[in-house]
């Protein structure tokens, strides 16, 4: 049993480097695609030329944020350093979080919030967990449509450190929740981009901190709730 863990564990580790190194080889080209198309549409903003070049930029553009979500599941998915952690204040670090899409939702006109901040502390990476929180909160801010609304809350409760993530936005069907973490699935609105990484990569850092993420529709079907539970300090008063 013990050495076909040890072939498992070798099998996967081979996987992850693959992935890494195959994303890192596949940045080059892009990057010099993407400046050639940069290129082509200052010689021909406009016609057929111009589109062509408009419509490949885009393209290339979400082919980088899809090696770059590669790049974080390959680093995310290997064992944690402790050496990389911190004590860090839970409600500063969502506070620049919420100040980090403040510019995306004003121009959606969505009213974004934090509605309760308790004095929590909490261990863990502090990079890592802003891409965990940031994720979550930036998937709440893409799929609110224009004047919705968010309110995020850090509340400490029977030893933990509860944060939510509570919107006005489409919301999925119940039989999608489930599959809401895996690799490449998307339940959003088609004309919505996105790899279906974003909650695989939350999914990940919260393992690797001992931390529960759920998402779930309101009660109310006007959204979803996105909720993150983890070990924390009350700091005292």
């Amino acid at each position: 049993m013990n050495i076909l863990i040890g072939r498992l564990q070798i099998a996967l580790d081979q996987q992850r480097r693959f992935v890494s190194d195959a994303a890192h080889e596949l940045r080059t080209p892009l990057t010099a695609l993407q400046l050639q198309i940069e290129n082509l549409w200052n010689d021909a903003p406009v016609g057929k030329i111009g589109q062509a070049a408009l419509e490949l930029g885009n393209g290339i553009r979400r082919a980088s944020v899809l090696l770059e979500q590669l790049l974080r599941m390959a680093r995310f998915e290997a064992p944690v350093g402790l050496e990389h952690w911190a004590r860090i204040s839970l409600s500063g670090h969502i506070t620049e979080c919420v100040a980090d899409q403040m510019a995306i939702a004003t121009a959606k006109e969505i009213d974004l919030g934090i509605v309760a901040r308790d004095p929590v502390e909490i261990s863990g990476a502090p990079s890592e967990l802003k891409i965990l929180f940031g994720n979550l909160l930036n998937n709440a801010v893409r799929y609110t449509p224009r004047g919705g609304m968010i309110d995020v809350s850090v509340r400490f409760a029977h030893g933990n450190a509860v944060v939510e993530f509570v919107d006005s936005g489409y919301g999925v069907a119940e039989s999608d929740l489930p599959r809401l973490f895996d690799q490449f699935f998307r339940a959003a609105p088609a004309e919505i981009d996105g790899s279906g990484l974003g909650l695989t990569i939350v999914h990940a850092i919260a393992r690797r901190h001992g931390w529960v993420v759920t998402v779930e529709n309101r009660t109310d079907r006007s959204g979803m709730i996105a909720r993150v539970t983890g070990p924390s300090f009350l700091i005292p008063s």
